[in-house]
């Protein structure tokens, strides 16, 4: 969830300047969804992989010879 905000009318417009004067409402928030296409797309982004390569790469040589 990215956002959550307790409220007793979905219609009031109303900020609290305490935390403890809210009463138990409802919750209701907002959900954030990313295709997981593109969460895909992110991670095998070639400049993504070439690092990943660089970092195993450079991990094996420190280790020595396995």
């Amino acid at each position: 969830m990215h956002g959550h905000f307790d409220i007793e009318d979905l219609n009031a417009d109303v900020v609290l300047e305490d935390e403890k004067d809210a009463t138990s409402g409802i919750h209701s928030g907002i959900g954030v969804v990313v295709p997981v296409e593109k969460i895909i797309e992110t991670i095998v982004q070639k400049e993504l992989l070439d690092v990943r390569n660089k970092l195993i790469d450079d991990a094996r040589e420190a280790s020595g010879p396995g």
